[in-house]
């Protein structure tokens, strides 16, 4: 729009066509190739953070081929340049020299602003969609690490064993300075770890498996799980075979044994052979993450099976007692390295991946936000720039401040209203699918559509407000003079 009458002036001066089109495709092509300059250090700059992501530990990031890769973007650079400078180039090189020179609202380009307005509106529709449904995704990742079997646990710190023995292990840390209970179990809760067992009983003869760990006598009580009916473990450190098991209340509905004071003694028969006696019945709790419905659990006793030991650590010297407890396991065994982490940093682990991929999307939607804006201004400034007489028109004959900005801004805010209308319904849809997943979900709720919202109207609204501030400003004088 600015170029048009350069343009002409240049045909007048004795440029032809081919040197018009020559020179606006070389410079889009030129400017492609900056872009992909910057490209390339932003690219430096951002993948360290991607490589600090969990999502990266399952992607190969390392560039073997780097040759090769430049060549491609090089390529790739040049086509884009090429796509983005043809209809402009087309256009300058065909337009005929007097209508260059005379208003800009008698060219044919400027009167096919309805597909501008179509494809600004499809760019708000899509960026809309990505960023509601990043909301709700993080929301709900935040929501089920939230209520994750452990995250109320951050001074709780999980020792991988190893192999080592469950006794001697327990006895030594034990005695670390600021350790204040300890506990064991197979493989920790709240996490993708699982295992499980065939069971069967007098009322379902049918083989089920269900999900299984083996604990201490001291997991129920230091993780404060509910005992309905009977008791828990006894302290048998030295027992040789399984005796006794702890269920759930889903696991009494699956197979049938009653209420919870009717399960006890109920005779559980383990995979082929090994029998077990109920000896206690806990409330439900969500021992799995929570994309997982709840499910029948079973709780075993055997301390040769117990591969973590769980270490509630004081709170105020945790991380110093953290140290203490790596020295007294580097004494002990000394040639096999030292695994730990806290609880709450396993729960949040569960779903780093699906949040660092909620991130991803989020990167890609503010970037859509960005193209969309750019748009946008396009669009403001060609209207600041034909319709500047309108505007000295109206401002001379009296209209505020608040009128020039709502003449200029409505059409946008139409394009906006189109955009959320079929955006929401999309993202409602979507979103129902995304918490669908999870059994512990969040509520559907109007909150989870206004971020998106917000942001992208805010954005819009500093696109469209920096040409609104400049046409308020422009003397009227100026615009009304003759050419």
């Amino acid at each position: 729009i600015t170029r048009l009458r350069e343009m002409g002036v240049r045909k007048v001066m004795g440029a032809n066509r081919t040197e018009i089109f020559g020179q606006i495709l070389v410079e889009a092509i030129i400017t492609s190739l900056f872009a992909l300059v910057l490209g390339f250090f932003m690219m430096l700059l951002l993948r360290p953070q991607v490589g600090r992501m969990s999502i990266a530990q399952t992607l190969d990031l390392s560039i073997t081929s780097f040759g090769q890769l430049a060549l491609l973007f090089l390529g790739f650079a040049l086509v884009v340049g090429l796509v983005a400078g043809i209809i402009p180039a087309l256009t300058l090189a065909k337009t005929r020299p007097i209508a260059a020179l005379q208003k800009l609202q008698n060219l044919r380009l400027m009167q096919r602003v309805g597909l501008r307005k179509f494809l600004l509106a499809t760019q708000f529709t899509v960026t809309l969609i990505f960023l509601m449904l990043m909301t709700i995704a993080w929301r709900q990742g935040n929501h089920a690490i939230s209520v994750n079997f452990g995250f109320d646990q951050p001074q709780t710190l999980l020792v991988q064993l190893q192999g080592a023995p469950f006794d001697r292990t327990a006895a030594a840390l034990g005695q670390v300075a600021g350790v204040e209970k300890l506990s064991g179990i197979s493989i920790p809760m709240g996490t993708w770890m699982d295992n499980s067992d065939d069971v069967r009983t007098d009322s379902v003869s049918e083989k089920t498996g269900v999900r299984d760990y083996y604990i201490d006598h001291n997991y129920v009580p230091n993780f404060h799980l509910k005992l309905l009916a009977g008791e828990n473990f006894p302290d048998n450190p030295a027992q040789k075979n399984e005796v006794f098991a702890l269920v759930n209340e889903t696991f009494l509905t699956k197979f049938k044994l009653g209420e919870a004071h009717e399960a006890i003694n109920k005779q559980l028969l383990i995979g082929d052979s090994t029998r077990l006696t109920v000896r206690g019945v806990l409330a439900d709790f969500a021992f799995k993450p929570a994309v997982y419905k709840m499910e029948p659990l079973l709780l075993r006793y055997n301390p040769t099976e117990l591969g973590v030991i769980n270490l509630q650590l004081n709170a105020v010297t945790a991380i110093e007692t953290r140290e203490k407890v790596e020295t007294a396991w580097k004494r002990l065994y000394p040639n096999t390295p030292f695994e730990a982490e806290f609880f709450d940093d396993t729960a949040r682990g569960v779903f780093s991946e699906s949040l660092d991929l909620v991130r991803m999307v989020g990167f890609f939607g503010f970037l859509g936000m960005a193209l969309a804006c750019m748009g946008l201004l396009g669009m403001a400034i060609y209207t600041v720039e034909t319709k500047a007489k309108e505007i000295s028109l109206r401002k001379v004959m009296g209209a505020t401040g608040r009128d020039v900005v709502f003449f200029l801004s409505k059409g946008y805010l139409w394009l906006l209203g189109i955009a959320a209308a079929i955006a929401i319904p999309v993202v409602f849809l979507a979103g129902s699918q995304i918490l669908a997943f999870f059994s512990n979900s969040i509520p559907m709720s109007p909150l989870l559509f206004l971020p998106g919202m917000l942001l992208l109207i805010t954005a819009a609204g500093l696109a469209v407000g920096s040409q609104t501030w400049r046409a308020l400003r422009a003397n009227p004088v100026d615009n009304l003079r003759n050419e």
